[in-house]
């Protein structure tokens, strides 16, 4: 197993959500927004990301490299490095159940889910499954998700958030 690097991760949430726009932007990013809040607060650049651009059109400020990047491992743009180190930390684990990036896409592709209403259940988790972490899921899976879409009012957007959070997301083979 490897795990995905943080650009990919990224861009892998905003697909299964539906908001990743592939295309180039026309103005560079960095001019399109308010220079100054970069050097003022780091906060600005967590929002800054939440654009649904590819990662590899966003900036790179040597000195604010944002929690995403750093969390999972973005090398120091200061240093030329061959390779970049992988770790497996609770912080990453923590950063996919509470970020607002993931939050927001999976509440998108949950609701994308749950307004497929022409759909059966069944069909739809399947999708869903496949859609995040590219495989059915087992008859057991299938089971507990659909008795737990029956309890939950928020269901479709917890069984995203639970897909987009898990390992399965963020390793390939």
């Amino acid at each position: 197993l490897r795990r995905l690097e943080v650009e990919a991760l990224r861009d892998a949430m905003l697909a299964v959500g539906g908001s990743l726009d592939r295309e180039r932007p026309n103005d560079p990013m960095i001019v399109a927004t308010d220079q100054a809040s970069f050097t003022r607060a780091t906060r600005d650049l967590e929002d800054f990301l939440l654009e649904p651009v590819r990662t590899v059109y966003l900036p790179v400020l040597r000195d604010l490299i944002p929690t995403m990047h750093a969390t999972f491992d973005f090398p120091d743009p200061s240093q030329i490095r061959g390779i970049r180190e992988v770790t497996t930390v609770p912080t990453q684990g923590l950063f996919m159940m509470n970020a607002p990036l993931v939050l927001r896409e999976s509440e998108r592709l949950g609701d994308q889910m749950a307004a497929d209403t022409a759909t059966p259940p069944a069909t739809r988790i399947r999708r869903t499954y496949l859609v995040t972490i590219g495989r059915l899921p087992t008859p057991a899976e299938q089971r507990v998700a659909f008795q737990y879409l029956k309890t939950s009012e928020r269901g479709w957007e917890a069984l995203a958030h639970a897909l987009i959070a898990s390992a399965e997301f963020r390793y390939i083979l």
